[in-house]
């Protein structure tokens, strides 16, 4: 069937937009931007890097706040269409090419309207992605979420052999070529009518979180409530993921490349043991394997050097991000499925915890990037030494418990969830 296809490439095309432009420095290389590092006041880097994701956190709020007023931002074909437009068209503002001479007021400026329009619509992307996964049965999401975790990892290698306008021009697209997909994946459901498909353009409020209970839009911090201490696991995975990425600095294609082959192979391992025999999807077992793998890269920067090291510990940040990305997407559904909050809220809240730590890390290296805290000096071994110490508190804290996610654990809370959609 075409969704099978159309909805891994949808969100594998999204998942490589945003590791080009945020999570590796891919989209800056291949148009040779300005590095503002040691040429900028620790201001104006601050600005380059929270406010992509600051928007996004944003955005995503107010997607949840205002659901019940304004129902699925699916429902809103013209918005969702011109949001994903503005990002593609948006995107190589981010990162303002240091051939065009521009001066530091207009490349603000632009690159200003870049984050926030990039922001936007990743998390409009990441919403109506959420909406649609949610609707599928439990061994569909089980092979399309590592499915376009792969096709991701593809459409980035490629992307990192491109440069110049083609590199530029083709990481622009790809949030707008993942819009479309979604809506081409509506519009086969509504040709084939398929049991669980929902028609969100005609009914709006006759959709899946009217079908869970409008109840749950009317209290959207209830969601927030029973994801409980599992949030709260997203957001520290997702803050030292970021603190290890940043020991390492731009380097080249080559090394990259090799980087996302791992990460990808890493990804399916990960994603294979977490549906095999008894299901383990959820942010805990997601925590018990990244946990080893962020110790092992910290630990790499003490054992073989900043330069070696560095590198090391770069790599097991993108591997963890990309198989966490995966569980991730699985835990959503799964907490949709269960009957606690609506789509919106379920990936709306969790991606929010995904940036909010994201943007806490990016506080801590621009904090150390500095060279300086609190008035001391910290070597990357010194840094990557508490680092360890902390990640290892984290994990006894348990921190990342599903007690709220017991009822889930039902293999039939899927089929419920379809009957409700018939």
């Amino acid at each position: 069937m075409a969704y099978a296809i159309i909805c891994p490439v949808g969100m594998g095309v999204l998942l490589a937009w945003v590791f080009c432009m945020f999570y590796t420095d891919i989209a800056a290389t291949i148009v040779g931007a300005v590095d503002l590092q040691g040429q900028a006041s620790l201001s104006v880097r601050g600005m380059h890097l929270l406010l992509p994701v600051g928007s996004t956190i944003v955005v995503l709020l107010a997607l949840i706040v205002l659901e019940k007023r304004t129902g699925l931002v699916t429902s809103h074909k013209a918005f969702v269409i011109i949001t994903a437009l503005c990002a593609s068209v948006a995107s190589p503002l981010v990162h303002v090419p240091s051939s065009l001479g521009l001066d530091d007021g207009l490349s603000g400026v632009l690159f200003i309207i870049g984050a926030v329009c990039t922001g936007a619509g990743s998390a409009v992307l990441w919403v109506i992605w959420g909406d649609y996964y949610s609707r599928f049965s439990r061994d569909e999401i089980e092979l399309f979420a590592p499915a376009s975790a792969l096709l991701a990892s593809v459409g980035i290698v490629a992307v990192s052999a491109m440069s110049g306008v083609v590199g530029a021009v083709f990481v622009a697209a790809l949030p707008l070529v993942s819009c479309l997909c979604f809506y081409w994946a509506e519009h086969e459901d509504r040709q084939n009518s398929r049991s669980r498909s929902v028609d969100s353009f005609s009914t709006g409020s006759q959709s899946v979180h009217e079908a869970a209970g409008s109840q749950l839009t009317e209290q959207p911090f209830r969601a927030l409530r029973a994801m409980g201490r599992s949030g709260w696991g997203i957001l520290a995975a997702c803050f030292f993921v970021c603190v290890e990425g940043g020991f390492w600095g731009a380097g080249d294609v080559t090394s990259v490349q090799a980087v996302i082959v791992v990460s990808a192979l890493v990804m399916a391992v990960v994603g294979l043991v977490s549906i095999a025999g008894p299901r383990r999807v959820s942010v805990s077992f997601a925590f018990r394997w990244l946990c080893p793998l962020l110790v092992a890269g910290f630990a790499s920067i003490s054992l073989l050097g900043e330069d070696l090291g560095s590198f090391l510990a770069y790599g097991a940040s993108i591997a963890g991000r990309f198989a966490f990305c995966v569980i991730t997407q699985m835990y959503f559904a799964r907490f949709v499925a269960s009957g606690q909050a609506t789509a919106t809220q379920s990936y709306g809240w969790g991606w929010i915890f995904v940036h909010v730590g994201d943007a806490l890390g990016l506080i801590c290296l621009l904090a150390l990037g500095d060279g300086s805290f609190a008035g001391l000096v910290f070597p990357a071994s010194q840094v990557a030494s508490v680092c360890v110490i902390l990640l290892v508190v984290v994990a006894m804290c348990k921190i990342v418990g599903d007690t709220a996610l017991a009822q889930a654990a039902n293999p039939f809370c899927f089929a419920r969830r379809g009957e409700l959609l018939q």
